[in-house]
């Protein structure tokens, strides 16, 4: 499908063996693949994907819900987590103090969130990160992800805790 709908140049290796050039791409989108990386060996393979990035690239991950596993089920390695969704106080805001967007900010880099579906009945968002100036980048990223995604679902107001 990325091949098909993106016009990119568009390349699958085993994670364990990259072989890719330096600063050769704008984005590497890693959707629901890097958690099949033991987290012993996830910062080797990161730092190979920052490797590959042009000086302004974005690396996009997503990684499936779970229960706070790791380990083999059959053939295949996964590591799941399971970072809940919280309700949002609509009279005093969004109580939370350690998301994901803070980092960024501080630091200046550009930051969009696109919905990406529900979450226990709550809507979820989907983060691109870049950096320093790299905003036609992620705009591309989020409208693709956007273009391609399964349509949203209308969320629902339900009852506060």
């Amino acid at each position: 499908m990325a091949r098909t709908d993106s016009g990119c140049e568009v390349r699958q290796q085993d994670f364990s063996a990259l072989d890719l050039p330096s600063e050769r791409f704008d984005g590497i989108f890693a959707n629901a693949s890097l958690f099949h990386v033991p987290s012993q060996g996830l910062l080797p393979v990161l730092r190979q994907l920052h490797i590959a990035l042009k000086p302004a690239g974005v690396l996009f991950s997503s990684n499936p819900h779970g229960e706070n596993g790791e380990g083999w089920n059959g053939e295949r390695y996964s590591a799941y987590h399971d970072f809940a969704a919280w309700l949002i106080d609509v009279v005093n805001g969004d109580w939370d103090t350690d998301g994901c967007s803070s980092p960024a900010a501080i630091a200046g880099y550009p930051h969009i969130t696109v919905p990406a579906g529900l979450h226990r009945g709550l809507p979820i968002g989907l983060s691109f990160f870049g950096a320093a100036f790299s905003e036609p980048t992620l705009l591309r990223l989020a409208s693709g992800f956007e273009h391609v995604a399964s349509p949203r679902p209308l969320p629902k107001f339900l009852p506060s805790v």
